[in-house]
């Protein structure tokens, strides 16, 4: 009887548990498909990771009967082409869009002053500001530019100067005004200061919340997104074509939080994240060469450079970067197969340093790599480029006169790399060894000699599956 009892009491809890799920689940539904505000979160750096955010998030807020949707942005800048999309996305979009710069000391800079064009409403935390939208590619450009000519030996009225100076010139007017008309065409439908904004872009021209409602270029000036609500409640906004009253009373905030693809969009995208990846891809790649078979290092270089290709494909990189980073790691392999005593090795690792400082256009904004990481990663490079000169000095100075008994089918290990000329150790002597049939063996490997002439033994590497005992190395006495 009590053995029934437990058995209808375990039954009654799992009923009620799935009962309480399904009556959440409904519940959760039924105040999805209500009228309700929208609530999205854009608090770093516009990448392409955002712009899948903003695109799914209004698209699951339009299916789930949302009436209006306010965007909290606080972002230094980012990419241009996500910008422009995210421009798209807000002129094509069924419901009002609504651009809130906040928290406290919040900005809508650069690609953030775009998107505070771009919504239906624009408001402002009183402690926030907005500008500063010129295309920070420009302003590197014509940096390097002036850079280049003052550091120059060639006077600055050569053709060859002026040539580059024009040509800069002029890439630099046509992405500047094609910026500007786009944020002016933003203001003119949206009824905003059409003037600021261009200055915004051509001066880089900043506004405090006060400033921006008092130059019309923002509508609201409030302290949090409940008074935002209750200031929205009646007015009318241009909705493609057609004007719409906003009716916010009484609606439920709903807030629309990143799912887990975008997240690990927004990981894969991050330039430290695809360094790492491009890096980890190299090296797996790199170690399984040297030693094959081991699957390990080759598996995770394999996905680690299928990861990074991803990123690399979507960030803005440079491909002169991108090569001197792949010439430096190869450099570093040669350095292992062909020992150099660190010249090569060197080389790879200055190669790899100015790769990385290059592979990034650090000055836009959330794209920059941080120099501890590069840091980071020289002092690695070096680290092993002296670890192999080490090794190889200390074999050489270990090495000894051999003895002049027969070593024939006595095993060892390599010490130095055999291509195919290397050293080996015979018991407690180093000697210097050829591999049989001129093949390449590895640093660490087990060889047997299969021949000897003087002082110089001939050796074949041991396979794993190879059973066969060794002749026991017997140091010969000296006097």
């Amino acid at each position: 009887m009590g053995q029934v009892s437990s058995k209808a009491i375990r039954f009654a809890v799992y009923a009620l548990l799935i009962g309480l799920s399904v009556v959440i689940l409904a519940t959760q539904q039924l105040r999805a498909t209500n009228p309700h505000i929208a609530v999205l979160s854009v608090q770093d750096a516009i990448g392409p990771a955002t712009t899948d955010y903003l695109q799914r998030s209004l698209e699951r807020a339009q299916t789930d009967g949302a009436q209006v949707a306010i965007l909290e942005l606080d972002t230094p800048g980012g990419l241009l082409s996500s910008t422009r999309d995210i421009v798209r996305l807000f002129l094509q979009s069924d419901i009002p869009i609504v651009t809130f710069v906040s928290p406290e000391n919040a900005r809508a800079a650069s690609a953030g002053t775009f998107i505070v064009y771009a919504s239906h409403v624009a408001a402002m935390h009183p402690t926030s500001q907005i500008g500063a939208a010129t295309p920070v590619q420009l302003q590197g450009s014509a940096a390097r530019v002036q850079e280049e000519s003052a550091n120059s030996p060639v006077p600055d009225d050569t053709e060859r100067s002026s040539r580059e100076r024009d040509d800069s010139t002029a890439m630099e007017r046509k992405i500047t005004n094609d910026a500007i008309a786009t944020i002016r065409n933003l203001a003119e439908r949206y009824g905003r200061n059409a003037d600021w904004a261009e200055q915004a872009v051509r001066d880089a021209a900043t506004l405090t919340a006060r400033e921006a409602v008092d130059q019309n270029v923002v509508e609201l000036m409030v302290s949090n997104i409940n008074d935002l609500v209750s200031s929205l409640h009646g007015r009318s906004v241009l909705l493609g074509d057609t004007e719409v009253s906003l009716e916010t009373e009484g609606l439920a905030q709903i807030s629309y939080a990143p799912d887990t693809r975008n997240r690990i969009l927004g990981f894969l995208t991050n330039p430290q994240v695809a360094y790492l990846l491009l890096l980890v891809g190299i090296y797996g790649i790199i170690f399984e060469l040297m030693s094959p078979g081991t699957l390990f290092p080759g598996i995770t270089g394999v996905v680690s450079l299928l990861l990074a290709a991803f990123s690399l494909q979507i960030l803005p990189i440079s491909t002169v970067g991108l090569l001197l980073i792949v010439v430096g790691a190869l450099m570093l392999l040669v350095e292992l197969f062909v020992p150099s005593f660190g010249v090569i090795g060197v080389g790879g690792v200055v190669a790899l340093t100015a790769g990385s400082l290059m592979l990034f256009d650090s000055q836009i904004p959330g794209m920059e790599l941080p120099m501890s990481i590069i840091l980071s990663v020289t002092f690695v490079a070096l680290a092993s480029v002296a670890f192999v000169v080490l090794v190889m000095a200390r074999a050489r100075w270990r090495t000894q006169k051999p003895s002049d008994r027969d070593v024939v089918g006595i095993e060892g290990k390599v010490v130095e790399n055999l291509n195919p000329e290397g050293l080996v150790q015979l018991g407690n002597e180093v000697w210097p060894a050829h591999a049989h049939n001129a093949r390449l063996i590895t640093h660490g490997k087990r060889v047997r000699v299969v021949a000897q002439e003087g002082s110089v033994a001939f050796v074949e590497e041991i396979k794993k599956t190879e059973q066969r005992p060794a002749r026991p190395f017997i140091r010969s006495s000296r006097s």
